[in-house]
């Protein structure tokens, strides 16, 4: 055979496999995003999520930048009320109460299941929270002063999930809090 013919085919035999590698990875990614189909990220964007971490970033904008890189996943953020943010929009500034309940809810409205939950602190009203909350499965992220408030344990108990306390001051705290989300999402 001449190098032509042999050149040829090679390319030939390397379009079948690059194709199959593509339908592999395409059926990666749709099954992946079945897995994914019930889990939600719900991040608090209360009054207090406007404190400064350093003299660069509120608890709010880290958030804000960590999710830009999230797709794939609903997300939803919540103060007083609770609204999903879309792929390549920003969170709604931080501003009012916690009222985790209404959030809960609306996550049950959309036939959710899973959330991982970042907050950094208490709801209005814990009661109604824990009630709203029955049924979730629930992985809390907390962002607040510690110790992890006894609530969002019992949350987390609740909801056969762990909260998980993150560090924004401590050297690679907002790195680790990116990955611990990426990782329940992913997970």
């Amino acid at each position: 055979m001449s190098n032509e013919i042999i050149k040829k085919k090679a390319e030939a035999v390397q379009q079948i496999l690059s194709s199959k590698a593509h339908e592999k990875s395409a059926e990666s990614t749709l099954m992946q995003k079945i897995k994914n189909k019930n889990k939600v990220l719900l991040i608090d964007v209360s009054g207090s999520m406007s404190d400064r971490i350093n003299s660069e970033a509120t608890k709010w904008s880290i958030m804000n930048n960590i999710i830009q890189d999230l797709t794939g996943f609903r997300r939803f953020a919540f103060n007083d009320d609770c609204y999903e943010i879309l792929e390549n929009q920003r969170m709604p500034h931080a501003w009012a109460g916690t009222a985790m309940h209404r959030a809960f809810d609306k996550i049950k409205n959309e036939n959710l299941k899973e959330v991982i939950l970042v907050t950094d602190g208490f709801p209005d009203n814990a009661e109604l929270a824990l009630k709203s909350a029955e049924g979730l499965k629930m992985n809390i992220i907390y962002i607040g002063p510690l110790p992890v408030p006894d609530f969002l344990n019992k949350l987390a108990s609740q909801c056969s999930g762990i909260a998980t306390p993150v560090d924004l001051i401590k050297e690679g705290g907002i790195k680790f809090l990116e990955n611990k989300i990426k990782g329940l999402l992913n997970g």
